[in-house]
């Protein structure tokens, strides 16, 4: 809008200065097109504005920190690599997204902390924000429909299973989405899991350790199973 009104009152201060009536019928015409396109903007202003700062709009803002991996004796701690950065920003971007805090602003602090910025957002919202961030994600073992390539396709009501989304990539790179089937019972929860960290070899994978627990119910779940049956992770709500 700053640059409009300059250029208008340049047009201004050219009407009145040229004595060439061609060249003021020409600027005059420009005025009042610029006139009207800046009336408009006002009585209609743009949807989409620029993301505002805390300096700005002012807001909230905390610092959350990656924990480290513990190694196999249980005491030894991993340095926090990009990859665990990524993984978390990750999985706090979903979570806020989910809550309706897109525009949210994150920038890695040091080696395992990650800020976070919230502009217009009160405190008492902001504590409450951090409070399900600070959550451990919610991991699942679920078991797919052995006819799921068919069954998921249907809108007819299944017992004892649900219809998920299965968001992946195709060779092309491209995000796509797929309905699968999963069971309603849940084969193993975050209790059965001793460690779950993002793989160091594998981007995009997770690293699981189950206690022993676990391991009886992992056992249960894939000793009758066939060739091509299959066993989906929730995590979030995300397949």
């Amino acid at each position: 809008l700053f640059s409009i009104g300059m250029v208008l009152m340049i047009l201004f201060i050219w009407y009145f200065a040229t004595e060439i009536e061609r060249r003021k019928r020409n600027v005059g015409t420009f005025l009042i097109l610029g006139i009207t396109a800046l009336c408009a903007l006002a009585v209609f202003p743009p949807k989409e504005r620029l993301k505002g700062s805390i300096d700005i709009v002012g807001g909230s803002s905390f610092l959350m920190r990656v924990q480290p991996r513990i190694m196999e004796d249980g005491v030894t701690k991993e340095p926090v690599t990009t990859a665990q950065i990524d993984q978390a920003k990750k999985v706090i971007e979903d979570r806020l997204n989910g809550m309706g805090n897109a525009e949210s602003l994150m920038s890695q602090q040091g080696d395992d902390g990650i800020q976070l910025q919230m502009p217009g957002i009160d405190p008492e919202e902001s504590k409450r924000i951090r409070t399900i961030l600070e959550k451990v994600a919610k991991l699942e073992f679920r078991q797919v429909h052995p006819e799921n390539n068919v069954l998921s396709q249907s809108k007819d009501f299944i017992p004892g299973y649900k219809l998920f989304t299965l968001k992946d990539k195709d060779k092309d790179g491209n995000n796509v989405s797929t309905p699968i089937l999963l069971s309603r019972r849940v084969a193993l929860g975050g209790a059965d899991i001793s460690n779950a960290t993002p793989s160091m070899n594998e981007v995009g994978a997770v690293d699981i350790i189950l206690n022993s627990a676990g391991e009886d119910k992992m056992i249960a779940l894939t000793k009758d199973m066939r060739a091509g049956d299959r066993i989906a992770i929730d995590l979030d709500g995300e397949v």
